[in-house]
């Protein structure tokens, strides 16, 4: 028995399957189509600019993330951006792009519902106006989890808006079975919230905690700071709190922001002490203040 011999341009174009009895030439599947094509520069479309929620802060349709060390009140912060967005109010004298928000709350809404009264009760918002446009889910999100990113997506398409901003809060809440140290796991993490940023269009706000040893950094897998398009710092001073920019990827940085954590009263237990919540408030104070309290370092009476 012979068998044939493919020449290198046959080779090339086809398999040659060889068997005992004959030669049975089997060509490749064609390629699976995928709507891949290139696109002349001229035709890109024009420029647009940013879809702010909070101007020169947070972009629509995008991957955010807010983080600071353990205590400094940087939850704090992320509900008061959320309840200006959903109430239409300015947000540190920015503009802000009225719309609906989810907060995903991993530690309960015990917790997130004396912020949200305390920030009503100080901005005289009545809270039953926010019925339709702030919402938050009732226990935490494996986002590892594929099925529980599809019920979340559920949850999101049964709300009464469309929600502008969605907050994860904090990522190692609702991150599920694995490790954010490594890549893997931390890559399937931003790989599900991109998925849910592509079905939503909404801007995926991720509340998360610094390294060890490391006050300027986020926690885990390099691979998460990679895929932000805004990166924002809280940072305790001497007695109040500093938000900073330290990634905007399609705009300039944001100057910085200064707040101090007002206690609010919410009422009384049944004990007969007090309920008292936080609320963050934006204060102008020049860069020589500014500066001073930065070296006197952290307040260690923080309430946060």
């Amino acid at each position: 028995q012979q068998y044939e011999r493919p020449t290198l341009l046959k080779a090339m174009h086809m398999w040659y399957v060889f068997h005992n009895d004959d030669i049975v030439n089997e060509p490749p599947p064609p390629p699976q189509k995928t709507g891949l094509f290139a696109i002349p520069a001229p035709k890109l479309g024009d420029l647009k600019a940013p879809a702010w929620i909070i101007k020169k802060h947070i972009i629509r349709d995008s991957l955010a993330m807010l983080y600071g060390a353990s205590g400094v009140g940087k939850s704090f912060v992320a509900v008061d951006m959320g309840l200006a967005i959903a109430s239409g109010r300015q947000w540190c004298d920015y503009k802000t792009n009225p719309g609906a928000v989810l907060y995903v709350a991993g530690e309960g809404v015990a917790g997130i519902n004396s912020r949200i009264i305390a920030w009503c009760k100080h901005h005289s918002v009545d809270l039953n106006t926010l019925a339709e446009t702030f919402h938050v889910t009732s226990q935490p999100v494996a986002i590892l989890d594929a099925l529980r990113v599809k019920e979340l997506l559920k949850v999101i398409e049964a709300l009464p808006q469309k929600p502008a901003l969605i907050i994860i809060d904090t990522l190692n809440r609702n991150f599920g079975d694995g490790d954010e140290n490594t890549t893997k796991d931390m890559t399937r993490f931003v790989d599900h919230l991109a998925f849910l940023q592509h079905h939503t269009k909404a801007c995926m706000m991720v509340v998360h905690h610094t390294g060890k040893g490391d006050s300027e950094l986020a926690r885990g897998n390099s691979s998460l700071r990679a895929a932000m398009d805004t990166e924002m710092l809280v940072k305790p001073l001497a007695t109040n709190i500093e938000l900073v920019c330290t990634k905007q990827k399609d705009a300039a940085p944001f100057k910085p922001s200064v707040f101090n954590l007002s206690v609010i009263n919410l009422g009384e237990d049944d004990d007969g002490e007090a309920v008292e919540s936080c609320v963050p408030l934006n204060i102008v104070i020049n860069d020589m203040v500014a500066e001073d309290e930065k070296r006197k370092g952290v307040h260690e009476d923080s309430p946060v």
